[in-house]
């Protein structure tokens, strides 16, 4: 019955965490109750096939843990786009959409504030519409993407084809990507590439007096570069979270990449430049101290980028030695 309780545990994965046991020992039960059943009717224990064709008619794990989750619910204009299978993560990606949007436009309103330039009460308000205005496309973007996501899963029937024999082993649960992480992540970097698109030039961006040097400016392609390596990356582990070296890799070619383009800021100085025309002694002094302490962050953040990328080139590695491993044990030996 080892089947059996690798499906259990393919369904729990999909199910809150405050229901899981519940819902898993329910199911388990009724599991347990059919196999019981037909062996009384077969006479004789069941195969793997005869074990197989019940669980193919309970259906895949993510669509039967669907059907016990409360918050189940579909997007429809005219047709249904987001049925109730992909509508749970639907909703999270909503709210981490909404709730990274909201705390980017309170920093920017708290900066304002802090500028000078408005008070709380305005601020807030601006915040507010300029809420409403932003979110259109991000959440028009994830709405697109999980409508693609559904459409593929009924179009190509997808759990009619679904096989119980590649349910992950039960000692390898724990090796995978959690697809709720590769849907957070998707959803971060969706949102960082629409408003890095949106930003202007650096050279025009200001924080009251202040504004960055123009060595700023070489990071812009780059880390556009960087965030769309690192979604595609949360998108193929969506698509297979097993494939746990591809985040390994990912985050390691990402990671020297931020090593390259943030080195010549390490020698860059100033890197916050006062726009005045006659700074007084004390103005000067401040901004040191602002260029000392972005310095000192900046090489802190290098060097924690570096123990990044040893870790996962030293995991990177491991997944090859493993491979490799595997293939020698696999090869035929001659005799």
């Amino acid at each position: 019955m080892q089947l059996i309780e690798r499906y259990i545990e393919a369904v729990k994965f999909w199910l809150p965490k405050a229901q899981q046991e519940d819902i898993a020992a329910e199911l388990h039960t009724n599991i347990l109750a059919q196999a019981e059943d037909r062996e009384a009717a077969l006479g004789r224990p069941l195969q793997e096939d005869e074990e197989v064709a019940i669980l193919k008619q309970l259906g895949p794990p993510p669509l039967v843990a669907a059907r016990y989750r409360p918050d189940q619910g579909t997007v429809a204009f005219g047709r249904q786009w987001i049925g109730p299978l992909v509508y749970p993560f639907y909703r999270v990606a909503v709210k981490a959409t909404l709730s990274i949007l909201a705390l980017l436009e309170l920093l920017s309103a708290a900066t304002r504030v802090v500028a000078g330039r408005t008070d709380i009460v305005q601020a807030i308000i601006q915040s507010a519409w300029q809420l409403l205005d932003v979110a259109i496309m991000p959440l028009l973007l994830v709405t697109i993407a999980f409508a693609v996501i559904d459409y593929a899963l009924r179009e190509y029937r997808l759990a009619e084809r679904w096989d119980p024999r590649t349910l992950p082993a039960l000692k390898r649960r724990k090796q995978v990507v959690p697809r709720a992480n590769s849907i957070a992540a998707i959803v971060i970097q969706l949102v960082f590439i629409v408003w890095w698109l949106s930003l202007p030039s650096f050279s025009e961006v200001t924080f009251g007096q202040l504004r960055p040097a123009p060595i700023w400016q070489t990071l812009y392609l780059p880390s556009l570069f960087i965030a769309c390596v690192i979604l595609a990356q949360n998108v193929a582990t969506f698509l297979r979270p097993t494939w746990i070296w591809l985040a390994a890799a990912a985050e390691l070619l990402t990671s020297i990449a931020s090593l390259v383009i943030l080195y010549p800021l390490l020698q860059a100085h100033p890197l916050v430049l006062l726009d005045a025309i006659d700074p007084s002694a004390l103005d000067q002094l401040k901004m040191v101290k602002l260029n000392t302490g972005i310095h000192f962050a900046l090489i802190s953040t290098w060097l924690g980028i570096l123990i990044v990328a040893l870790v996962q080139a030293v995991r990177c590695l491991r997944f090859t030695r493993d491979l490799f491993a595997r293939q020698h044990r696999l090869r035929p030996r001659r005799l």
